[in-house]
């Protein structure tokens, strides 16, 4: 099977795209580390991750969701680094999620998802460490 010049020179470039893509792609791909979920269910006052180790120049991912059918009701979340409050938020009712990045220092992190006051809220979700 033989290639005309023009037939060579555009696999050529192909070829170079697809590399480059892959090299770029594959340059900004963080590695998770460490990882920790929870889960809290109506009739629970809360629920916590167990503690992750962040180094210096890791990134700390946290997520929360509430269930599909839980209620449209505001809750807060807090961070501890090394057992101490470091971060306090909310999550709305209308938007019944969070999703927060942080590039903290080291030490160990954990996130406690607090209930309703009627406890009627489940959620679930956890907390990772990524290597840049």
């Amino acid at each position: 099977m033989t290639f005309s010049k023009k037939k060579k020179n555009l696999l050529i470039i192909l070829a170079s795209l697809v590399l480059s893509i892959i090299t770029i792609t594959s340059a900004y791909a963080a590695v998770l580390v460490e990882q920790s979920g929870l889960n809290l269910r109506v009739g629970e006052s809360s629920a916590t991750t167990s503690r992750v180790t962040v180094e210096s120049g890791q990134e700390l991912h946290v997520g929360i969701y509430y269930y599909y059918n839980a209620p449209r009701k505001s809750t807060t979340y807090k961070i501890f680094k090394n057992g101490v409050e470091w971060y306090k938020g909310t999550i709305s009712g209308s938007e019944r999620y969070v999703e927060k990045v942080f590039k903290p220092g080291p030490g160990e992190y954990s996130v406690r998802h607090y209930n309703t006051p009627e406890k009627d809220v489940s959620s679930y979700g956890g907390i990772q460490v990524y290597k840049p």
